[in-house]
């Protein structure tokens, strides 16, 4: 097999804000562009099963039960419109130019449940080579940027959660 050379360059990172109650997405805005590669770190949760043969529960367990995954994003925006990117971040949605208009939010009432109330947004992550669509995510780490620094940046935490509406997976994508 020959080796074979791949190069993303950089990712468009475009959400989905959805509708509290309902779940229904709105149209999908750029919050900019990521130059740099995204890191992706992808963590499994396993449960051990202990069983009566391997010693019981304090036993070496008979076999391990794959229970889902989170995936962390890491995303650096070297290219974005800050007004889209605030408004994101405050609970409004970006229409194309018309204004901001209010809507639930990214960020949920003190001790609401983020994903039974649909406070998650969907994310698409699209470069040269790879197109990757998470479904259920949400901020983790709010906005970071440089200040005196001659490029700035915009860094955002995200985490994202298997799909329990639709396909139950981490995320979609396609290699063009």
């Amino acid at each position: 097999m020959a080796i074979e050379h791949f190069f993303a360059g950089p990712a468009t990172v475009s959400v989905q804000t959805r509708t509290v109650g309902t779940g229904a997405l709105s149209a999908a805005f750029d919050l900019g562009i990521n130059r740099e590669a995204i890191p992706i770190i992808i963590t499994p949760s396993m449960l051990d099963v202990p069983s009566d043969d391997f010693g019981g529960p304090d036993g070496v367990p008979a076999d391990v039960q794959y229970m889902g995954a989170i995936a962390n994003i890491q995303l650096s925006l070297t290219k974005f419109d800050k007004a889209k990117v605030d408004s994101f971040l405050t609970g409004f949605t970006w229409d194309g130019g018309a204004g901001d208009v209010q809507t639930a939010g990214i960020l949920p009432a003190f001790g609401v449940f983020a994903r039974q109330n649909y406070y998650f947004f969907s994310m698409t992550l699209t470069s040269a080579n790879v197109i990757r669509t998470f479904e259920q995510c949400i901020i983790r780490n709010g906005g970071a940027t440089g200040q005196g620094t001659r490029y700035a940046s915009y860094d955002l935490q995200v985490e994202c959660h298997i799909d329990n509406i639709i396909a139950r997976e981490l995320f979609g994508g396609t290699y063009t």
